[in-house]
């Protein structure tokens, strides 16, 4: 092989490898999921939609009151979690706001150590609340900024403060979910209410029996959930997609005594959580994050490389 050539082919190499690599780090995925409301029970509907959500990019907006503190001092909204995945490129970012810290500083009712972390970060902050922190994670790098501005409407996504904005690489690729909301289960559901709105016709499940709802909704910092809670699920009947659901969650949790122990309280809360973007969210990277040093931009890139 003469010179031109091998430098020619090897041209050719480089280019074909830059290329696979910028479709790597850019995280382009096209896919087409299996949509429509599948056969069978109700069961089957409400876990395979579970399941699509891992699939098809969407925005969840999870909105929590709490009805009963064991004080005079509810109801009151608490927290606020809005997230957004958008599963095509690889990325995912989320906005977590304390609203209202409950007595006793209960952990938060959403599964997922970032909502762990906001939750203890917003308790113990000396900003006023509302307090809000904004996470972006792709297969290479996680940004998190845990005392950010709170965005001025639900679903707003605030900029990083690059001074206060921890970033890392993602080794793995083991920080991609920022939770579950509804876990496998054999719980049987009954059919509430169907409906033919302006946006599709959708079908309402309900479970209300205790045993069946603890099977349900991620319980990470609930000791006890009692009578009284019950869970609905609506469906979009022609994707089978989930619209809403809406929890009425009575739990025993663990909380601060304010003598430096802890003791257990009864709560109940009302979680509502919308679905909707499908197929059209996206999470592109909020304007402010810091650059990183070299050598952790490096360990990023390896990441995001050998991540699929």
């Amino acid at each position: 092989m003469n010179r031109r050539r091998a430098l020619a082919t090897l041209g050719g190499v480089a280019t074909t490898l830059a290329g696979y690599g910028a479709l790597r780090v850019g995280d382009v995925r096209p896919y087409e999921p299996e949509l429509g409301l599948p056969d069978g029970s109700a069961n089957e509907r409400v876990i395979a939609a579970a399941r699509r959500l891992h699939a098809v990019d969407h925005r969840a907006l999870i909105e929590v009151s709490v009805l009963d503190d064991g004080t005079d001092g509810a109801p009151y909204p608490s927290t606020r979690y809005l997230r957004v995945h958008e599963h095509s490129r690889r990325r995912q970012a989320a906005v977590f706001t304390t609203l209202r810290v409950p007595p006793g500083e209960p952990a938060p009712t959403t599964g997922g150590l970032y909502a762990h972390l906001h939750g203890s970060y917003a308790a113990n902050s000396d900003r006023p609340l509302p307090v809000s922190s904004v996470i972006h994670v792709t297969d290479g790098t996680v940004l998190a900024d845990w005392t950010a501005d709170t965005p001025e409407s639900a679903d707003g996504v605030p900029e990083f403060d690059g001074a206060d904005t921890a970033r890392g690489a993602n080794y793995g690729g083991r920080t991609l979910s920022f939770g579950e909301y509804v876990l496998p289960h054999r719980a049987e559901w009954r059919e509430t209410d169907r409906e033919d709105g302006d946006s599709g016709e959708t079908i309402t499940y309900l479970l209300d029996d205790r045993d069946g709802y603890a099977q349900v909704p991620p319980l990470t910092y609930a000791a006890e959930v009692h009578e009284g809670s019950r869970i609905a699920a609506t469906l979009d009947v022609e994707t089978g997609l989930l619209r809403s659901l809406h929890d009425h969650r009575v739990a025993t949790k663990r909380v601060r005594d304010g003598e430096g122990g802890t003791t257990t309280r009864q709560f109940t809360y009302r979680i509502g959580t919308t679905f909707d973007r499908y197929g059209e969210a996206s999470a592109p990277r909020p304007a402010g994050a810091p650059r990183g040093a070299l050598d952790t931009r490096g360990a990023e890139l390896y990441e995001d490389l050998r991540t699929y």
